[in-house]
């Protein structure tokens, strides 16, 4: 194991609502953001599942090149499915954006996560209930012990790469930075407890805000993490099938969510003005179970009439989750 000096919070990057970061802009943002990386390191990359629409694609063969260039000794990725279903090799290759037979520079092996199989988690920590009473301001006083990935065990990587973005979210109020390792990478206990958290809390009063009891747990769990943690944190849209990335900031989990929530609330929060009597929603075709379909109650519920209906055109949908 090598040792790697670096600032203990330190950030980087760019975005506004009006960017369209080109690849030449993202690999200069995460050129100065992996720089401090030592040769010999052995580095983890966390990605997101196809549930989420991401510019990751992109980003990680920039990240591999830049990482193979500093000779660093080992390189993987682990998949933060959460409580999804595994993806299959292709949609994992996708993900990453490996095309064809094309070759990730340096790339070794690419992990799923398996949150309820005991024999592949570890514990590294216990949030208190004195300490969760406090970060969830009196909504939730149990102390929640924190699993995670056995690959996040102390020793087994020196730093760890989360490739996230940030959208308004119906639980952690936007998502990204500390969410990709609870729930994305976590054991049920503190999956359990966030999801009844962001339900006493409830979708109207977290989704679109950042300052959140269950953003404030993710947070305080992901302090636990032993490696050391660089969070490549955009913002990105989609319109006619054309990705743009408004925004991308690296560095300490913290810091770089809520300066990406920023840029966030004027690319992915539409103000009405008014409550509607109908609504339709098409929900995209990366939804393809209920569970995640669900998102399209969440995020237009708000602007339903109390009495009004909410109509999910989603063909794609064959399963529960």
């Amino acid at each position: 194991m090598s040792i790697v000096s670096a600032p203990a919070s330190f950030m980087t990057g760019k975005g506004h609502a009006d960017f369209d970061l080109r690849p030449a802009d993202l690999r200069e943002i995460l050129s100065e953001a992996l720089s401090t990386i030592s040769p010999g390191s052995s580095v983890l990359a966390i990605v997101a599942d196809k549930t989420r629409d991401d510019n990751t694609d992109i980003l990680f063969p920039l990240a591999a090149q830049i990482l193979a260039d500093l000779r660093i000794a080992k390189f993987d990725a682990l998949v933060a499915q959460g409580t999804h279903a595994p993806m299959g090799d292709q949609d994992k290759r996708t993900k990453i954006g490996a095309r064809g037979t094309t070759q990730m520079p340096g790339l070794g092996h690419i992990f799923d996560h398996d949150w309820a199989d005991p024999e592949k988690l570890v514990t590294i920590g216990v949030l208190n209930a004195a300490r969760v009473k406090e970060i969830t301001a009196g909504l939730f006083d149990r102390s929640i012990e924190l699993k995670v990935n056995r690959l996040l065990a102390p020793g087994v990587y020196d730093t760890v790469l989360i490739f996230g973005t940030t959208a308004p979210h119906e639980v952690a109020g936007f998502s990204g930075g500390a969410k990709y390792f609870f729930p994305g990478v976590a054991g049920p206990e503190l999956t359990h407890a966030t999801h009844w958290l962001g339900a006493l809390a409830t979708i109207e009063k977290v989704i679109g805000r950042v300052e959140t009891p269950t953003r404030h747990m993710f947070e305080a769990a992901a302090d636990f993490v032993p490696s050391r943690v660089i969070s490549l944190t955009s913002v990105v849209t989609r319109n006619s099938g054309k990705l743009r990335t408004h925004a991308l900031f690296c560095g300490d989990f913290r810091q770089t969510v809520r300066k990406a929530a920023e840029v966030s609330r004027h690319v992915h929060i539409k103000y009405t003005g008014r409550r509607y009597k109908r609504v339709v929603a098409l929900l995209d075709r990366h939804y393809d179970d209920l569970w995640v379909g669900g998102k399209a109650s969440y995020r237009l519920g708000p602007v339903i009439e109390e009495d009004g209906a909410l109509i999910i055109f989603a063909p794609q949908l064959t399963k529960i989750s």
